[in-house]
């Protein structure tokens, strides 16, 4: 099953991170920041299928290290980092093209440079992956001419406008994950349950020690707790299912029918008080389906009527 995940989150300097770290994590190669002499390179075993770099014509060592100079404060934003969720039911050249159209949206909407890259997001003989897509786009305009970085985005500093920018990025991923799904799968969702006015508890994510001690068979505290709401999820559903048969099969007896004229008659008979001459009988409701014997025989037995049943 496809699922939405998009996330946008910023290379700070004074968190300790480096744009330059972060683009020799995702494309696996060892780059080198002149800013602190420290050399970068992946460490992780997941494989790294391809990785590329549109809105500029530079190699990466190159790029990012004009990226990094170009930030003088000791608390710079250097760049932001995207990481997307690409679904399994499509083939490598598919979710690279997604990655693709991803980069160039960005690249068109910013006037950025954006480098990307596919992850399996698993070990190589891991039948279970988790294909996934990182991209590392520049702070800064890029000029191609000259071949610098010019003014910061400051749009995307800015809550009020840059939360409009992440919704429009998040929403062109929802529509192209959507469009190249088969169309058996379901389709994914950028909104949250509430969002989405679904009354459903968020599950809890596993992450990769708990998925991987889940998949062996042993249990883990997420797991347990998503299985209980998995399990509460079943119980709901089967009493909604239980309360709509319910109120359809009582829909009948609920529905109030007008008293027949001999109906009337025989109830101003036996009840005390009797059925005042005045009121027309069809005037006269009582529940359909209600056992009108049932209902005369209390009547007659309330406290103060003065009537005793016969005895059989």
């Amino acid at each position: 099953m496809a699922i939405f995940h998009c996330s946008v989150n910023v290379i700070q300097r004074s968190k300790g991170r480096s744009v330059i770290q972060q683009v020799a994590y995702i494309c696996g190669v060892t780059l080198r920041s002149p800013r602190c002499g420290k050399r970068y390179r992946r460490k992780s075993s997941d494989p790294v299928l391809e990785f590329r770099t549109c809105g500029a014509d530079e190699d990466l060592q190159t790029l990012w290290t004009k990226a990094e100079a170009a930030e003088a404060r000791r608390d710079s934003i250097e760049g932001r980092h995207v990481v997307v969720a690409l679904p399994r039911e499509c083939p490598p050249d598919v979710q690279i093209k997604l990655l693709a159209e991803l980069a160039h949206f960005i690249s068109g909407r910013l006037n950025v440079p954006v480098t990307y890259a596919l992850h399996r997001g698993g070990p190589r003989n891991c039948a279970s992956n988790n294909p996934h897509g990182h991209l590392v786009f520049a702070s800064r305009e890029w000029c191609p001419e000259k071949k610098i970085f010019l003014r910061k985005t400051r749009e995307l500093d800015v809550a009020s406008t840059g939360s409009v920018i992440i919704e429009e990025l998040r929403a062109y991923w929802e529509r192209s994950v959507n469009a190249s799904l088969p169309a058996e799968t379901r389709p994914v969702s950028r909104l949250s349950h509430a969002r989405a006015g679904r009354m459903r508890v968020p599950r809890r994510h596993l992450g990769r020690a708990a998925a991987n001690k889940e998949r062996r068979g042993e249990p883990t505290p997420a797991g347990d707790l998503n299985r209980a709401l998995d399990r509460l999820e079943e119980i709901n559903k089967t009493l909604d299912l239980g309360r709509s048969e319910l109120v359809k099969d009582c829909d009948e007896v609920i529905t109030p029918r007008p008293l027949s004229l001999e109906l009337a008659t025989a109830m101003r008979g036996i009840a005390p008080h009797g059925v005042d001459s005045g009121v027309h009988a069809s005037a006269l409701l009582v529940p359909n389906g209600l056992d009108l014997e049932l209902r005369l025989a209390r009547e007659a037995v309330s406290p103060g009527s003065g009537i005793v049943p016969p005895h059989p």
